[in-house]
């Protein structure tokens, strides 16, 4: 993306901010390891086993949009 039109003449700076999804946080944490999944578990009279999930996509997927932020001089 050309973004030459929103610069003005001098500093221009760029902030892009990212997070992940909770499961994510939650998966590299190992807040997963201890939690019993209870549909497998008691309803459907497996055995006991742990939560099982994967990592979900993150970052820069899109939309991305580009804010324009003045200071008050």
């Amino acid at each position: 993306m050309d973004i030459t039109d929103h610069l003005r003449p001098g500093d221009n700076s760029l902030l892009v901010s990212l997070s992940s999804q909770l499961n994510n946080r939650l998966l590299n944490r190992g807040y997963y390891d201890s939690v019993l999944d209870l549909i497998r578990g008691v309803i459907l009279g497996g055995q006991p086993q742990t939560q099982k999930t994967e990592p979900h996509a993150h970052g820069l997927l899109g939309p991305v949009q580009l804010l324009r932020q003045t200071s008050a001089s």
